[in-house]
């Protein structure tokens, strides 16, 4: 994870597969910061990461909620087509129709090459944290 002084969040997992629970313990995290606080954008850049088909859905729900939470918009968005993945719909709200498993019960792994999910705040411009006593 990266933070910069300028109210950016950039974090990228170290493991070739996030699993839900991993990805969601971070979120929370993330959540826990942010909250109150001034930021320009969160995002979470999946460069030679898989996840498990059904798992990519729970990942767009949950940042859709903290996203909400921190009243902030989310997207997702991708720096090339990831191999073997097909088009990701840039509109969250699309992903979520698809099917995790395949036949026989084995698990669909996606391949997230180039993907990322941006949460910014709603209003296009950081929010302020309250000023505290000896700010002005």
């Amino acid at each position: 994870m990266t933070a910069s002084s300028g109210g950016g969040l950039w974090i990228q997992p170290r493991v070739p597969v996030v699993r839900v629970e991993d990805f969601c313990l971070m979120l929370r995290r993330v959540q826990t910061a942010c909250s109150g606080r001034s930021f320009l954008f969160v995002a979470f850049h999946f460069e030679g990461v898989q996840v498990v088909h059904s798992s990519w859905q729970l990942m767009l729900r949950a940042v859709e909620a903290v996203a909400r939470s921190l009243n902030a918009d989310c997207r997702v968005v991708r720096s090339r087509e990831p191999v073997g993945f097909g088009a990701i719909a840039d509109d969250v709200r699309r992903l979520r129709s698809t099917s995790g498993a395949c036949e026989g019960g084995a698990l669909w792994m996606k391949n997230l090459d180039g993907t990322s999910i941006i949460i910014n705040p709603v209003s296009g411009s950081p929010r302020r944290a309250p000023a505290g006593p000896n700010q002005q």
